[in-house]
């Protein structure tokens, strides 16, 4: 009986062939098919896979301010952005790392101001009065934000997402607050002031959010969002953005 044929793993039409000796060798046409290869395959550059890009880093501090029936409450964080050059498909890869901006409204009661891919963008949408052309994603853009050095309003198209809990202890009564109406959610006496951002040397805020959620590390590894099963379809959501919102939103730093 003529010996079994064992298939080569990138190549399963081709097969060893046995020798009289009882030594097994490749088919010198294999051969002949993987020198080749292997030298174009080496020839070939990894796109996108330079292990030392260039990066633009800054801390900022996102500040919200809201008039209470009992003077002015405000709440500050600090997040780190960070900004790699083009890629070899014309992307620049991005991150942002921190907590979210949360105010103390008094009788159990909280004002958070969340992270989302927006926190990455929101230096160079609040400082463009500043930047001028140079207010875009670009090279030039990181390079001039990284620079920057000071505060300055952000403007209401951009706020981030604000929302409350009914209940601080239960996470599934988040709820979206108006950033025109504070007094909706919190009751009259309520405003919201300002938000402002400032380009600063401070360190990344840690740990605070959590000391007010304590829950929200557990929350985390048990589901993806705040309220358990929402519908599948986003068709089928009454507000989309809320009822997906997920703990990542409110700490990048929880699995770390």
């Amino acid at each position: 009986m003529p010996p079994a044929s064992y298939g080569i793993g990138i190549f399963p039409s081709l097969s060893a062939r046995g020798r009289a000796d009882g030594r097994w060798v490749r088919p010198l046409a294999l051969q002949r098919c993987l020198i080749p290869l292997i030298i174009l395959m080496s020839a070939i550059p990894l796109g996108g896979c330079n292990p030392f890009p260039k990066t633009w880093e800054w801390n900022q501090k996102l500040t919200v301010e809201v008039a209470t029936p009992s003077g002015v409450s405000v709440g500050s964080a600090v997040t780190r952005v960070r900004w790699q050059e083009e890629n070899s498909v014309g992307n620049y890869p991005g991150s942002y790392s921190g907590e979210a901006t949360f105010v103390d409204m008094g009788n159990g009661r909280y004002l958070f101001a969340l992270l989302s891919e927006e926190t990455r963008y929101l230096a160079l949408r609040t400082f463009a009065d500043v930047l001028g052309d140079r207010a875009q994603i670009s090279e030039e853009g990181f390079e001039a934000a990284s620079s920057l050095r000071g505060e300055n309003n952000v403007p209401a198209e951009r706020y981030p997402l604000l929302v409350t809990f009914e209940d601080i202890r239960d996470p599934a009564t988040v709820k979206r607050v108006d950033p025109n109406n504070l007094a909706d959610s919190f009751g009259s006496g309520f405003s919201l002031q300002r938000i402002t951002l400032e380009i600063t040397e401070e360190p990344t805020t840690k740990g605070a959010v959590e000391g007010v959620l304590g829950w929200l590390e557990e929350v985390g590894k048990e589901r993806g969002s705040l309220i358990p099963n929402p519908p599948r379809l986003i068709s089928a959501m009454s507000d989309p953005e809320i009822q997906t919102l997920g703990p990542l939103a409110f700490s990048t730093e929880l699995f770390k």
